[in-house]
């Protein structure tokens, strides 16, 4: 699930896990055999023979060191299920709505990237959703490092999918980019390099030298929200903070970060997505930006501290592909 308060957010969980611990209440054993009872009527669902009794459970994670962060339980050895905080009890609810959202909005192929939701409810006012048990990246380096060789041309060819459905520029774009640069821009956290940038872009946008369009946005695309299953090579997670009218660039440049994508194949997709937009190589940084930007200005309860250091990574990230291309912020 995602991390902060009312809003998804873009960093790596480990950061957010250290800056910010916290935990939820202890579970007694008589609350558990009330959940389990609670999935009983979702039996057929969850593929159990009619002769069991109750749902079998098993606590994954009992306290979460995230702020919004759900307890989970492992559900007939074939789910995964997701139970809010007393603090946040909405949250497994709104990533199902954001999941449905999101889902929709991709499309039959793109989205099939989603998992479906295979039960929600609700016990003691507190949100819950169960889903498919899905692979993770693993611990082991050597593995990890295959997992995500792996993965990353199907990321990729995923990325290229969902700037292609870029919405024509727009007037409602326009003022949204132009808000969110406005926010980045005037934070005294960012360094002023990236906040010059910013007020550069809002300079172009107003004199029409460049046109925002609405792309889809997952919000938080990196490895450690993709996971595999025997169906298909790629499922994202943590749908919370996406945006069907969101901005272009953030996603491949949060995936290039997290995998240390090599900087060849940065500026080879980067042309592409430059093509789908309409924009010059250069010009994409105005989508990051305001991306930085519409994130700042949704920090819930994350540091700012944790902030600056991400987008300072992006921006550099974005910076010296653009400066390979030949082009100048």
């Amino acid at each position: 699930m995602t991390s902060g308060g009312s809003a998804s957010h873009p960093f790596p969980k480990a950061i957010w896990m250290a800056t910010n611990a916290r935990a939820l209440p202890s579970m007694s054993p008589q609350f558990i055999d009330r959940l389990a009872q609670k999935l009983s009527p979702y039996r057929s669902k969850l593929g159990m023979p009619e002769q069991h009794r109750q749902v079998a459970l098993e606590v994954l994670r009992e306290n979460s060191l995230v702020a919004d962060g759900t307890a989970l339980f492992l559900v007939e050895k074939k789910f995964i299920l997701h139970l809010s905080p007393t603090s946040f009890p909405d949250v497994a609810a709104a990533e199902v709505l954001a999941m449905q959202a999101a889902k929709a909005g991709l499309g039959p192929k793109l989205g099939s990237v989603i998992l479906d939701v295979t039960l929600s409810g609700e016990l003691d006012g507190r949100s819950f959703m169960a889903l498919p048990r899905c692979r993770p990246m693993s611990n082991n380096k050597l593995v990890r490092a295959w997992q995500r060789r792996a993965v990353r041309p199907v990321a990729l060819r995923w990325l290229r999918g969902v700037v292609e459905l870029a919405e024509p520029p727009s007037t409602p774009a326009a003022d949204k980019f132009l808000a969110a640069l406005d926010h980045l821009a005037w934070m005294d956290a960012i360094p002023c390099q990236i906040r010059s940038a910013a007020k550069v872009s809002m300079a172009k946008i107003s004199a029409k030298e460049a046109t925002p369009r609405f792309v889809p946005m997952h919000g938080d695309f990196w490895a450690g929200n993709i996971l595999s299953s025997r169906h298909e090579p790629m499922i994202v997670i943590d749908w919370r903070g996406s945006l069907m009218e969101g901005f272009a660039i953030y996603d491949l440049i949060r995936f290039a970060v997290s995998l240390n994508l090599r900087p060849a194949v940065l500026r080879t997709e980067l042309a592409y997505h430059a093509s789908s937009l309409g924009a010059s190589e250069q010009d994409t940084m105005i989508f990051l930006l305001a991306a930085l930007g519409h994130f700042s200005a949704n920090l819930g309860e994350f540091p700012v501290v944790s902030f600056r250091q991400m987008a300072i990574e992006a921006f550099s990230m974005l910076a010296a592909a653009v400066a390979d291309q030949g082009g100048a912020l």
